[in-house]
């Protein structure tokens, strides 16, 4: 780079096209006028043939030939591309090689439009002007995509800028929400490896949801070179009001053929007006039910809706309002699963056909009739068999009865609950405290209603200890009239265990006499924990020969399967694993992976362990339904949907944002979006458009001229 005073030429060699001020100087004197001797008539023709030689006219072509060599200088000066140099020194110089990343935001709310004009659209052409102010062969620059998984588009800075400019302008919204922290990470990392000046330019659409978490996350870490130059451009578009839905749930997470459930859908109002929005439940291909709900600003609101299927399967669910600002959170998506009859997994040590035990009493009061005319399907299974693949699909887990559990299971049972699940522990014989402090641990100690204590013979105590208080009036209990509490009352109780702490967030269905508490529930997760402090084992009461037992065993499966909610659905740019524990072969091919538009994912990786078969995806792409296929059946369903969050379009304050990006170390400097000159000065301000302008308004006065003179 040559610098002349405080202008630099990037391309100095231009210069050389100065040479063709030859030209007009040239034409000047072939058009000089020769001396010649001329008969004229009149005296008004001698005067004009004097005036024509006279020192004015001189002037005149001397003042053309001036302005057509201004013409010249100044457009071989705008090709040799003069640069203002920045006054502070700070410009980079022929033999810097200048790294830039440009972090550009392809979160979901990037794909939001406001009368008519898309938010992507401003991103990417702000995005494709940083590329202006780099000098091709010498400059280096890189991608970074900001999404839920950023990652960068090249391995390493490239001087390549025709590839890098081709990047930007084939830059879509994702479905997915930004993970600015990471992301950042990133383009420190490519800064880095770079020896010369460095500059990041991040273009987003700032929405407030995105960045809220990065102050926190950068607080006390640099991801960034020291001597980095930020430079932000938020979008300017004034964003409009959006209504988005999210978080779409079914009640209960298991349903049974022809029992009722309830499906609902979390409305969202995030505009400054209020709104009625129309929202519809489309059932596979079909409309079944649409409902209308009047939101505040700023107000959320849970719609249901009642549902009855007829067929064991899983059935696709979707909700859907009108479009507006933003389209991709106006659909959201659900499975319902739906069972013949409901599943229950009975865990214990001993064997259920022996009559007397634990396991005996338990799988007679939960299938009286051992046939079809059972509401629920039993299944027994041993602590040390027990596992994952057991537990898929059931409305409650009972355990009662075992021996020390081991570390795996209790972690089964803890994931399974925290998923869903539902789980009740009634305490008998055995390691019962072990396993259920084991639990809680588990589930990082938020699995119990109450902690145990040790064990009560209660038959040598005076005075008889009964079932005489409870929650009448709650959903598990409200069935038992007046008479059935009687019944509950006169079971005699030989040993129970003793309590030591209540939990505060716990509900005690059930209490003894003494206040002692006999039936507890505690939320875990999605699902339910409950402890029986009571066994229908014989030497620790005769709870098991009333029926008593049996109305109030049923009631509590299904006080779990209503209580516990549905699993939360993936969501777009995350992981995605889906499990089939039966209908696939493994002697066959033809295993497949479809996402929501039908086509084979091919990223795909299938694993089998026992009789379980799992197809796990590293990246959702996209909202909808995924399907687990094997040839033309269907092993499995899930849904994705949009992260709520990225619905809230509103803009975090620019100030904070900045002060907490300095907070890092680094210079940061506030650009327009609104621009056509390039969002970086790397080595000065580009002169280069004003010699030209300059040059077409000195032929443009050459030209005005010669036309009045000649008139």
């Amino acid at each position: 780079m040559t610098t002349l005073a405080a202008i630099s030429l990037a391309a100095p060699l231009m210069l050389t096209g100065m040479a063709l001020l030859a030209l007009p100087i040239a034409a000047h004197l072939l058009h000089r006028r020769a001396a010649r001797q001329v008969v004229f008539p009149t005296i008004a023709l001698l005067d004009e043939a004097a005036a024509s030689q006279s020192r004015l006219f001189k002037l005149r072509r001397l003042l053309l030939l001036l302005l057509r060599c201004l013409a010249v200088v100044l457009i071989v000066m705008g090709f040799a591309a003069p640069m203002w140099v920045d006054s502070r020194g700070e410009a980079a110089t022929a033999s810097d090689q200048v790294g830039v990343v440009i972090l550009v935001d392809v979160s979901a709310s990037t794909a939001q439009q406001v009368e008519g004009i898309a938010a992507m659209q401003s991103l990417r052409a702000a995005a494709g002007r940083t590329l202006d102010g780099l000098l091709s062969g010498a400059d280096v620059a890189n991608v970074v995509h900001a999404s839920a998984r950023p990652r960068a588009v090249f391995a390493e800075l490239t001087a390549n800028l025709p590839a890098v400019r081709h990047e930007l302008d084939t830059l879509t919204p994702t479905a997915e929400r930004a993970d600015f922290p990471a992301a950042l990470a990133i383009a420190g990392e490519l800064l880095h490896n770079h020896a010369g000046p460095r500059h990041l330019v991040i273009v987003t659409d700032l929405q407030h949801r995105n960045w809220a978490d990065v102050p926190a996350a950068l607080a006390g870490h640099q991801p960034l070179p020291g001597d980095t130059r930020l430079t932000l451009v938020p979008l300017e578009m004034a964003s409009a009001g959006n209504v988005g839905l999210g978080a779409p749930r079914l009640e209960p997470a298991l349903l049974v053929a022809g029992e009722p459930g309830r499906a609902s859908v979390a409305v969202s109002n995030h505009a400054s007006s209020p709104r009625v929005v129309p929202v519809a439940m489309r059932l596979g291909d079909r409309d079944v039910d649409t409902a209308t709900v009047s939101l505040e600003p700023g107000q959320t609101q849970r719609l249901s809706f009642d549902i009855t299927l007829t067929e064991a399967g899983d059935h696709r669910l979707a909700f859907t309002i009108p479009d507006d600002a933003l389209a991709i959170d106006n659909q959201v998506h659900l499975v319902a699963a739906v069972a013949s009859r409901a599943n229950v997994v009975v865990i214990g040590d001993d064997h259920p056909d022996e009559v007397g035990t634990v396991s005996y009493f338990l799988t007679r009061a939960l299938a009286p009739h051992h046939d079809g005319r059972d509401r629920l399907v039993v299944r027994h299974v041993s602590s040390a068999e027990a596992s994952a693949g057991h537990l898929h699909g059931a409305a409650a887990v009972v355990v009662s009865h075992v021996g020390r559990l081991s570390e795996s299971l209790t972690r089964t049972l803890a994931e399974h609950v925290r998923d869903g699940g539902g789980l009740l522990f009634l305490a008998g014989d055995g390691p019962v405290r072990e396993n259920l402090l084991a639990l809680n641990e588990a589930a990082e100690g938020a699995a119990l209603p109450w902690e145990p204590g040790p064990r009560r013979n209660v038959a040598r105590e005076a005075a008889r200890l009964r079932l005489t208080q409870g929650e009448w009036d709650s959903r598990l209990l409200s069935v038992f009239d007046l008479r059935s509490r009687r019944a509950l009352g006169d079971v005699r109780f030989h040993r129970v265990w003793a309590v030591q702490r209540e939990h505060a967030e716990a509900r005690m269905y059930l209490r003894y006499s003494d206040g002692t508490p006999a039936l507890g529930g505690r939320m875990l997760g999605g699902g339910m924990v409950m402890v029986a402090n009571f066994s229908p084992a014989l030497q620790d009461s005769d709870f098991g020969q009333y029926g008593s037992f049996v109305a109030l065993l049923q009631r509590v499966v299904h006080e779990l399967q209503q209580a516990v909610a549905s699993r939360a659905d993936p969501l777009a740019g995350y992981p995605l694993t889906l499990v089939a524990h039966t209908g696939f072969d493994r002697e066959r091919d033809g295993l497949q992976l479809l996402g929501p538009d039908g086509r084979a994912l091919p990223q795909t990786e299938f694993g089998a362990i026992g009789g379980t078969l799992t197809a796990d995806l590293l990246r959702a792409p996209q909202p909808g339904f995924y399907t687990l296929m094997q040839a033309d059946r269907t092993l499995a369903t899930a849904a994705v949907n949009v992260d709520p969050r990225e619905s809230d379009l509103r803009q975090m304050d620019r100030a904070d944002l900045a002060a907490a990006l300095e907070q890092t170390g680094v210079a940061v400097t506030m650009r327009e979006i609104a621009t056509d000159e390039p969002l970086l000065n790397l080595r000065g301000t580009p002169l280069w458009g004003w010699m030209l302008a300059a040059a077409m308004l000195a032929l443009a006065v050459e030209m005005a001229l010669l036309g009045y003179w000649r008139r």
